[in-house]
């Protein structure tokens, strides 16, 4: 508490018809020593230099003076503190420890007439996640959308796939086993082409999926002397889609290749094709097995030669070679399936 004064303390007082001016602070606690207060008529408090408690004004800055002091705004009730523009919009600027750098966030221009709020989000995130709107001012931290292509894996063989950190949508593309090419048995008609895996396509929000199975389907063996291909083994990528396996080359004169796989559950369903059909006549080639989504199937073999097996994942085994007398051969193994998954940010 100041101390009482006496009549004697008010000399350094002066008065005019406009204002009330103390010239030396001496006296008064809230006035550093030697600088002017100036009351004008209009109610207005000029000072040099103002001292409240941790608090010091001083042209145009605000300071704590105790030490590692916070300076604290508080608005009442649903009030909030407010930053006016001027001839640019409102702005904060966040200077470096030496005050010589600075990042500054400002508001809209008024042209804009943007008038919103934003809510910050509850927790500080994780690692790689970006800051992002519901759209209606609630911010939170997730996965950038858009982030292209990150990683890939490839099954050849059944699994599980496990979704690796900030991948949030996959493209998964899902193949069967191709069929096997018919066998013969020499003087027959020649080997049919086993038909192709069918393929299925599909883009997948895994924002909330760890896990897939993956199951890959086997390619069909080729026909023995004399008889069909086996049908290949479908694939599947979870429940989501399947693509079927390649039919096996029929045997006989005059058949029909081994028909292609069908694909279900896909954006895109792709049927496999179909195997080379055989001719009436002996003493011809092989026949083709049937291209899958990624490639060619076993090729064409000469008089007596066995089925060439599939070229790429899914395609058909070729048919075996026919001749004359009692010569047997068998039909090529169709390619196995497999599924690839692509992974995006």
């Amino acid at each position: 508490m100041s101390k009482a004064r006496t009549i004697a303390d008010l000399a350094a007082v002066t008065a005019t018809a406009a204002e009330l001016n103390l010239t030396d602070g001496s006296f008064a606690d809230t006035v550093v020593n030697s600088k002017a207060v100036v009351y004008g008529s209009a109610g207005e408090v000029t000072v040099n230099e103002l001292d409240v408690d941790n608090i010091q004004l001083d042209a145009n800055a605000i300071k704590s003076t105790n030490t590692n002091g916070n300076i604290q705004l508080f608005p009442n009730g649903t009030g909030y503190t407010e930053l006016y523009g001027n001839t640019n919009p409102g702005a904060v600027r966040f200077n470096c420890e030496s005050n010589s750098h600075g990042v500054t966030i400002k508001g809209p221009p008024h042209s804009a007439a943007a008038t919103y709020s934003l809510e910050l989000p509850d927790a500080d995130g994780s690692s790689g996640e970006v800051l992002q709107t519901d759209g209606s001012g609630k911010l939170s931290f997730g996965s950038a959308g858009g982030g292209g292509l990150q990683s890939m894996q490839v099954f050849t063989s059944s699994g599980t796939w496990t979704k690796p950190a900030g991948i949030s949508k996959i493209r998964v593309t899902v193949t069967g086993g191709g069929g096997g090419g018919a066998g013969i048995v020499g003087g027959s008609s020649d080997g049919a082409g086993g038909g192709a895996g069918g393929t299925a396509i599909e883009v997948i929000d895994v924002s909330a999926v760890s896990n897939a199975v993956v199951t890959i389907g086997s390619g069909g063996s080729g026909g023995s002397s004399g008889g069909s291909g086996s049908t290949g083994g479908d694939s599947t990528f979870g429940a989501y889609c399947t693509g079927g396996g390649g039919g096996g080359g029929p045997s006989g004169t005059a058949s029909g290749g081994g028909t292609g796989g069908t694909a279900s559950g896909g954006d895109i369903n792709i049927n496999g094709g179909g195997g080379d059909g055989t001719s009436v006549s002996v003493n011809k080639h092989g026949r083709i097995g049937g291209s899958s989504y990624f490639g060619g199937g076993g090729r064409a073999v000469g008089e007596n030669g066995t089925g060439d097996s599939g070229q790429a994942y899914g395609s058909g085994g070729g048919g075996a070679g026919s001749s004359f007398g009692s010569n047997q051969r068998s039909g090529g193994a169709g390619k196995g399936g497999i599924v690839v998954v692509e992974e995006f940010a």
